[in-house]
């Protein structure tokens, strides 16, 4: 099922506010860690280290691991007391090895690190990889929500169908089983608009990223048909670019990041705006 979707009556701001840090060339995760400053991380193949940035675009701090490694490291969160790291990216559908990092907060900023291991795989999958046409296993998005980790899949089918499935994960270290509680379809026609490559928690529900939009979801509850009566709401971005990043600030304000290519450019942050259209 296509969503309807809410479009949002503002007019569409997206402003440079700094260029990140060269180190972090391939943003693929962010959180706010103050008032002034995000974590982020490289995506697949970088340094399994979290930068803390300025929102001016200084680097302030890096953690790093006794324990952890970077397959493909995809989304960063936090929850009350402690920083997760997603190592969940699976663009072949071909992994069985996925894990998600946890780590307190108040060793951001330390070296050698030992994080908890949360690590898990999806039942339904039967095959590495799987045919085209099922190749749901990917995924760049997860939040924690009720204490437990929310997985929105990324769609790669061929053809493209959109569809993300929601999974939920036990806060837990361990190896657990995914459990597919909802199926969730942005639009199916293309991975560039309609493939969730981020998201984040915002003060009234989550907010979830696309390379060309971002969706405000409010009332969400992952175990229904949240996307009913209007509580999405498409914010359009200017545009085509590899976001893959987002996250609210304490003052509410939305910051984006994206990652650095030879054509498009990108490797900055920016903050979002919507102003009501009179």
């Amino acid at each position: 099922m296509v969503i309807g979707v809410c479009f949002s009556g503002y007019s569409q701001q997206l402003k440079k506010i700094a260029a990140l840090p060269d180190i972090i060339h391939e943003s693929s995760g962010l959180v706010a860690c103050s008032d002034t400053s995000v974590l982020t991380i490289n995506d697949s193949g970088g340094e399994p280290v979290v930068y803390e940035v300025s929102l001016s675009g200084k680097l302030v701090s890096k953690t790093t691991f006794a324990n952890v490694r970077n397959t493909d490291w995809e989304e960063i969160t936090i929850d009350s007391g402690r920083v997760y790291i997603g190592d969940i990216g699976n663009n072949r559908n071909t992994r069985n090895n996925l894990t998600i990092y946890r780590f307190p907060l108040s060793k951001v900023g330390q070296r050698d690190v030992k994080a908890d291991e949360i690590q898990f795989y999806y039942p339904e999958q039967m095959s590495y990889p799987p045919t085209d046409d099922e190749k749901v296993y990917d995924a760049e998005a997860f939040v924690i929500w009720e204490n437990e980790i929310i997985i929105f899949t990324k769609c790669r089918t061929d053809p493209f169908t959109g569809e993300a499935r929601i999974y939920k994960v036990p806060n837990e270290p361990g190896r657990h089983a995914a459990r597919w509680v909802n199926t969730l379809t942005l639009g199916n026609g293309s991975w560039r608009s309609h493939s969730i490559t981020g998201m984040c928690k915002l003060d009234k529900g989550i907010a979830l990223l696309t390379y060309s939009d971002w969706y405000e979801i409010h009332l969400f509850n992952p175990d229904v048909k949240f996307w009913q009566n209007g509580n999405v709401i498409k914010h359009n971005l200017p545009f085509w670019r590899q976001r893959e990043a987002i996250t609210q600030m304490p003052d509410g304000r939305i910051i984006i990041s994206d990652e650095k290519k030879t054509l498009l450019g990108g490797g900055n942050l920016y903050e979002w705006s919507g102003k009501k259209e009179k």
